[in-house]
Order: C-alpha cells, then structure tokens, then sequence
C-alpha cells in the first residue's frame, strides 16, 4: 500500500491553483495542506478528489514576499485509508507576484515658498523659473506588503533631483516635476506633474556696456547698454526695468546712481539704451559700474568698465596751448616772458627744456633753459641767455658757445674727451666725439699702442681721425687702429723718446636716443 502522490502548478498570487493526486486505491482519501513562507493551512480534509482547485488568500501570500517577487512554498498530502495513515508526499510550487497589484502609488503636493516670488504671481502655487523656491512633498502608498524603498523629485529638464521628502528647492528651471516611487520589491512608479509656470529669465546684458568719450578731447562720454530682461506679467504684477550706473576717477570713490531714462524695451525682452554723462575731466580715468535690474534680478553688480583720460593731439586752455607729447606754448608761472616748453622723459627722469621770447630785463631777447624733474621736484641744470651782443651764455656759468664746445667736460682712461649728440627724435642720431690722449714711446722709432675707451658707445664702427701735436722737431707718424664701437688703439712712433699729445675725432651712430 502506497501513499498517493500530489503535484501542484505555480500561479499568480490572486489566481486559482489546481493539486492533483494519484491514488493506487480508489478506497485512498487525502488531506491537503501548503507552506508559504512562514503561512500554513488546510487546503482539503479527507477528500475522495483526484483534484483540488485551490484559492489562497492573496494578503496572506503576499505578507511572505514583501522584499522579492516571487516565493517557494510547498503542498503536503497525507493519504488515509479509512482512519489509518498510509503515508505523506510533498510537492513543490512558485507564487508570483502580479506587478500590476503591486506597485506603489505616488502624489505629490508643490507649493513656492518665496514670498518674493508669491506676492508678485498672487499664488503659492505658481512658480517663477529661476527664481521661485518649491517645496516639493510626496505621499507613497505601496502595495501587497511591500515598503518604500526610494523616492526621487526631479525638476524635469533642469537637472535639479532630490531623494528626500518633503524637499525645498533653491530654484526651479522648468514647469515639470517627475515623482518617483520604488518599493521594496523594486516596483516603482513615476507621476509627472505640470504646475503653473511662469517662463521668466533674468536680466543681463547681451554684450559688454560701452563707455567712451563724444570725441577724444570731449568731457563728456557715451554710454550704451545692451541686454535681455522679461518682458511680461507675473500674475498680479508686470516686470519693470531699469537701468543705472555711477562711476569714479582713479583715486577716487563711486558717487551715487544715476538712472538711465529712454531705454527701449521691445516685446521680445531685448533692450539698449544710450546716455550722455557731461562733466567729466579730461586729464582723469574714469571706472564705470552699469546695472540693470527688474522686480527680480540685477545684473552688473561688482563688474567695472573704464574710461581712459580724454587728452588729444591739441588741447587749448585758459592761458596755454598743450599737445598730446606735452608740448606748450604759454605763460611762464612767475616770468614776464612768453615761453614754448618740452618734455621729455629719459631713464624715467623727466626733463624740461623751456625756450623764452620777449625781454625778461637784462637785455634778454631769448632764453633757453633745462631742468630736471624728478619726484615733483624741479632742478635747474642749465640756462642759455641770448643777449643783443648775439652771443648765447650760460646763465651759471657765463660761458659762450664756444668756451663750452671747446672745454672738455669729462676724464676718462686715455685722456680729456667731449662728445655732442644730434639727435632729431630718429632712430639714428650722429654722435661725435673728440678728445686728446698723451703717448710715450719706449723706444725711438718704435711702435708703441694706447687704448682710446669712448666715453658713449656707437652702434656699429664710427670713422676715427688723428691729429699729432708737438713741438719738438722729429718725424711722429700716428694713426687709429682696431676700431670697436666702444675705442680704439692709437699707434704712434717717432725719431725720438718724448710725450707726444695726439688729437682725435670720431663720427658714427650713437645709442643714446632721446624719447619721444
């Protein structure tokens, strides 16, 4: 005598299931029972079926299987014969869960919390792109036994997600928010939501502001902007613009605004505007600050565009004519004469070379004088006085044009030297320079050599002529030799052993040009 045996098919959880048995006596009956889980129960008692159709509670299934999607469980059947016990078989069988019974739902509620924002749509629930702040809450309700696992907040399009709830933004980008819920069987549902939105964007500028001068002498400047700001209703109020700037010099500290008037603001958003701003030095540099803002944004904040100084290539004052290199023709400060005054600016020292007409007492008809200035401080380092006599003298040292030319002003190694520099702003002055340089041979009728260092230097070879000068009868031969842009070697011999004194003169290009 065998036990029957039971098989079972796997189902849907919410759906019927069949358990057949095979008997070896028709006498044979069967009690069914299952396991699922940590769920048992009675399926049939003492049946005479070959088949049972089984309905189990769904909850009761579903409660074993809150985390997966599917469970084992297992049907037992005793099989009896009258009252006696003939022996047990077990079969196995899946339940699945049905996911469309299963997931969750999600809903959200949305509301802004920007009072700003609110007072200027008339509702919590209407957003500002960009600037409103939406508090974003979920309620979930899952299914079947199962948790929530996740949930997700995402402002469609903007890239803006939060997994907690309830959330806060800090903006918003778009109109829609997706709602996402998963549970703990990994089913998950998505709720879009679309509130009222308000398609708004900031106000900026399109391109840089420009601020420049009417003309380059003018004291007074242009301004003109140029940018974007929304154009439209928020709900209980429209935007407004408005365009402001202020400025200040180089030392000094920024005035109050001033605002631009006369914008044009199509319906596109678009705008630009153009203002004068009078009264401006021209020897100052201005920095400008343009703001433009609406009942939401400002833009502009801390970014800064200059204003160069507005001097010309001629500037006509009260007492003066000046050009643009500082060149002037004026009244002297403190002098009876009319005076043509330039500047000019070597190894950062300015020095200024004043030229005088007129009569200044003395029988002056003309002065020239230089100075140098350094840190604010004028030195005098020398004035020519041409008298009636027509002879130019040094107001110091009361010398004539020729004493000056014809006295050696420096010493260096090879003898007494001057130099004259003309030089006509170019890029090639003509530099001369002469001096004397004393040579005593060693021997008679030798050869002997003595450098020459030029006190400035040439840029290429300078020409180099010689001059003997002696008063003793013998035969001196000199000459130049090795030439360098900075000397030379003089080479002299004689019939006898005496100090001989040799003239020199060099031409070349010189190095030293005066700036501009």
């Amino acid at each position: 005598m065998a036990a029957s045996r039971v098989a079972c098919a796997s189902f849907n959880i919410g759906t019927n299931t069949t358990i057949s048995i095979t008997r070896d006596n028709k006498a044979y009956t069967h009690t069914i029972t299952y396991k699922f889980g940590n769920a048992t129960g009675t399926i049939a008692t003492k049946t005479t079926s070959t088949s049972v159709v089984w309905s189990p509670t769904a909850s009761t299934l579903y409660a074993q299987i809150p985390n997966a999607v599917s469970g084992y469980g297992t049907i037992t059947c005793q099989t009896y014969n009258g009252n006696t016990l003939i022996g047990t078989t077990t079969a196995g069988f899946y339940a699945y869960a049905v996911k469309s019974a299963c997931i969750p739902t999600v809903t959200a509620t949305i509301v802004d919390t920007n009072a700003t924002t609110i007072a200027l749509t008339g509702s919590n629930t209407k957003l500002i792109a960009y600037i409103s702040k939406p508090k974003v809450t979920l309620t979930t309700t899952p299914k079947n036994s199962a948790t929530i696992k996740t949930t997700l907040i995402h402002n469609y399009g903007g890239g803006l997600t939060a997994t907690t709830t309830p959330y806060t933004f800090d903006t918003v980008y778009t109109k829609e928010f997706r709602c996402t819920a998963t549970d703990s069987r990994g089913y998950s549902i998505t709720t879009p939501y679309n509130v009222p939105f308000v398609e708004y964007e900031p106000c900026h500028f399109t391109t840089p502001p420009v601020i420049k001068r009417t003309e380059s002498t003018s004291t007074t400047a242009t301004l003109t902007v140029k940018g974007y700001c929304f154009k439209g209703s928020f709900g209980t109020a429209s935007n407004e613009l408005a365009l402001k700037y202020r400025y200040k010099t180089s030392t000094g500290s920024y005035g109050s605004y001033a605002y631009m008037s006369g914008a044009t603001w199509n319906t596109d958003g678009t705008f630009s505007a153009t203002v004068n701003v009078p009264n401006l030095s021209l020897s100052e540099q201005y920095t400008f600050e343009v703001i433009a803002q609406d009942k939401l944004t400002s833009f502009g904040d801390g970014e800064e565009i200059l204003l160069t100084q507005g001097i010309g290539d001629l500037r006509i004052g009260k007492d003066y004519v000046m050009t643009k290199n500082n060149m002037i023709v004026g009244s002297k400060d403190n002098e009876e004469w009319r005076c043509f005054k330039a500047r000019r600016k070597r190894e950062g020292i300015n020095y200024d070379a004043n030229f005088g007409a007129g009569q200044s007492g003395g029988g002056v008809s003309a002065v020239m004088e230089v100075n140098q200035v350094t840190n604010g401080v004028e030195t005098k380092l020398a004035r020519y006085d041409l008298r009636k006599d027509s002879f130019l003298y040094n107001f110091f040292t009361n010398m004539s044009v020729a004493e000056i030319m014809s006295y050696a002003p420096s010493i260096v190694a090879g003898g007494q030297q001057g130099n004259l520099l003309l030089n006509g702003g170019n890029s090639q002055p003509i530099l001369i320079q002469w001096g004397r340089v004393s040579v005593t041979p060693t021997a008679a009728n030798t050869v002997f050599k003595q450098a020459v260092n030029f006190s400035k230097q040439y840029t290429g070879l300078p020409t180099v002529f010689t001059e003997k000068s002696t008063g003793g009868p013998a035969t001196v031969f000199a000459n130049a030799g090795d030439i360098t842009s900075t000397g030379f070697n003089m080479y002299l011999q004689r019939t006898s052993v005496t100090a001989t004194s040799i003239m020199w003169v060099a031409i070349g290009n010189g190095t030293d040009i005066m700036p501009e």
